[in-house]
């Protein structure tokens, strides 16, 4: 590579580091999730990434966007080879690989087994069915909260449960694991006081969020009710 093409690539990589630094530093972070705080971060190409401020060759350990052990630290990082993206847009994007190093410095367990998914999960149509009826339940929950709804939200994710187990399983962890950290993503824009800012203000909003953010999965109840506590304030 001749120094030219070197040097630009290095204004690219500082340049975009620079830019989201600067908007990390305004974030609140145990604001979005409790016990959150900011994790160091890199951004990538192909040959090149930047770490800490400094420009440094692409490691080896930096494939996909993730949160990987960096020099003993749990960092976050994003390739930027193919970036399109709006400085604030990135930015979430960066506090979403932020929350998986939280997750994982924090010892959570809870990670889906994807190999295993691939061999045993099946997409079923009696299981799809009852996620829609969960769907109706979250959506009646949300809009006008009444005890025997939420019991009857209870009744129907045990009942699958008990008759998909692995599916169940499967998607519970998606839901907390990912389902957490796109609300991380949503969230942080609007302390960046930008016009892209992804938080609901409705109570139909709030519902198609809720299947945004965890596929069309509804997510454990318990982070169900703290989701929509933040949400609302």
């Amino acid at each position: 590579m001749n120094q030219e093409k070197r040097e630009e690539i290095n204004m690219d990589l500082t340049g975009a580091y620079q830019e989201i630094d600067k908007r990390l530093s305004r974030i609140d972070f145990p604001l979005l999730f409790r016990g959150f705080h900011r994790f160091p971060f890199a951004l990538y190409d192909e040959t090149r990434a930047c770490f800490d401020g400094a420009m440094i060759d692409k490691p080896a350990e930096f494939l996909g966007n993730t949160s990987v052990i960096f020099r003993g630290v749990h960092t976050a990082i994003w390739n930027l080879a193919d970036h399109t993206m709006d400085f604030d847009t990135l930015t979430a994007k960066v506090v979403h690989e932020m929350l998986h190093a939280y997750q994982n410095a924090s010892g959570e367990t809870r990670w889906a087994d994807e190999r295993a998914a691939l061999v045993k999960y099946r997409y079923e149509a009696a299981n799809v069915s009852a996620r829609l009826e969960e769907a109706d339940a979250m959506e009646k929950c949300l809009s006008e909260y009444a005890p025997e709804v939420f019991s009857r939200l209870l009744a129907l994710r045990r009942a699958r449960a008990d008759r998909f187990p692995f599916a169940y399983d499967y998607e519970s962890r998606i839901e907390q694991i990912e389902g957490s950290a796109h609300f991380v993503e949503l969230a942080a824009p609007a302390q960046l006081h930008s016009e892209k800012a992804a938080l609901p203000t409705t109570d139909e909003e709030l519902f198609s969020m809720m299947k945004i953010l965890n596929g069309d999965f509804i997510a454990q109840l318990d982070e169900d009710m703290h989701f929509c506590r933040l949400w609302r304030r």
